[in-house]
């Protein structure tokens, strides 16, 4: 997906396929709104160093992204490659967390459990590092 920015957006929605509201229209046509009006952002990288010098970079994260009524957290994350002259996204996922955390480190645990699971070490391996 080219567009980090509508990752939530876009599970969100796809969650309602099959039962579909009123609602679910109005959030689409805003997402369609919203991606006509930002045809020209892009997601640029740069990357100016030698292999050796690069590094990579995990962040994951983990909020109350639902709305009163949804109890389960989303989590993300993004893998970035990272030098002194080099910045440059890889991979990122937004998804919700299939368990109830008791607390906001436990939900920051989990959500870098997956990152790492999912993004961090296949990604490590596939590379050599």
């Amino acid at each position: 997906m080219g567009r980090w920015d509508l990752l939530r957006e876009i599970g969100q929605l796809a969650q309602h396929v099959t039962c579909r509201s009123i609602s679910d229209d109005k959030r689409l046509y805003r997402v369609m709104c919203y991606i006509s009006s930002t045809l020209d952002f892009e997601l640029e990288g740069f990357v100016g160093d030698a292999f050796d010098k690069m590094t990579l970079e995990l962040y994951a994260d983990a909020d109350h992204g639902g709305g009163p009524d949804d109890k389960r957290l989303t989590k993300g994350a993004v893998l970035i490659l990272t030098g002194p002259n080099t910045w440059f996204p890889l991979m990122a996922l937004s998804q919700k967390q299939r368990s109830t955390a008791t607390s906001t480190p436990e939900a920051e645990i989990v959500s870098l459990f997956k990152a790492m699971k999912s993004m961090g070490i296949p990604f490590i391996m596939a590379m050599d590092f």
